[in-house]
């Protein structure tokens, strides 16, 4: 890369490309697409982070097409909000939606406005609550699994294998305690005790 190609790269990664960010439920993490650089991708435990990873890949994304001779896109402008738009809606939702705004007081612009924005909060919440879902899903689950395995040895000895039929039986608290002490090694199948420090 020769200096003028650094300095131009600079200069280019500076506009604002707009990303798309959204949370990638099969990696656990949450992603930042420029949407005018195609493979221009960051990965992050936040959106922050993401968005931050990705502004950072930027310029080298540049670099590199102006390296391979290729044309470097422009930022797509997104158009401005007005704050105004219009919407063809059916008679009868339009009386419904004038007779609310009279038992409220409130002018029909008013009411949608309010309708709109408790319907947005409402979705981002829904999303936000899916999300937090699927993790304690998986939290139990794995939670689950650990206990098992602590109930599968003696609690007096968890250095041997236990005997019995009870699944609930170790506190799920002993169950991790054990855990790190011990290791079960698949070519004795027995507990032995590995790196207690």
């Amino acid at each position: 890369m020769s200096d003028s190609t650094g300095r131009t790269a600079g200069k280019l990664s500076k506009k604002p490309y707009p990303m798309r960010v959204f949370w990638d439920e099969a990696d656990e993490s949450w992603v930042a697409e420029v949407l005018d650089l195609p493979g221009c991708v960051g990965v992050g435990d936040t959106a922050q982070e993401a968005l931050e990873t990705a502004q950072g890949f930027i310029k080298a994304w540049i670099e590199d097409a102006l390296d391979g001779g290729e044309t470097v896109p422009t930022p797509s402008a997104r158009p401005q909000a007005s704050g105004r738009f219009l919407a063809r809606i059916p008679r009868s939702i339009h009386g419904r939606l004038q007779q609310m705004a009279e038992e409220e007081g409130v002018s029909l612009n008013q009411l949608v406005v309010a309708i709109l924005s408790e319907g947005v909060a409402v979705r981002q919440i829904s999303t936000a609550v899916e999300r937090i879902t699927g993790t304690f899903e998986r939290t139990v689950t794995a939670m689950k699994e650990v206990q098992t395995r602590g109930a599968e040895r003696s609690v007096e000895n968890p250095f041997e294998p236990q005997k019995t039929t009870e699944k609930a039986g170790a506190p799920l608290i002993q169950s991790v305690v054990y855990r790190r002490q011990v290791e079960l090694t698949p070519e004795k199948d027995q507990w032995e005790l590995r790196n207690v420090h």
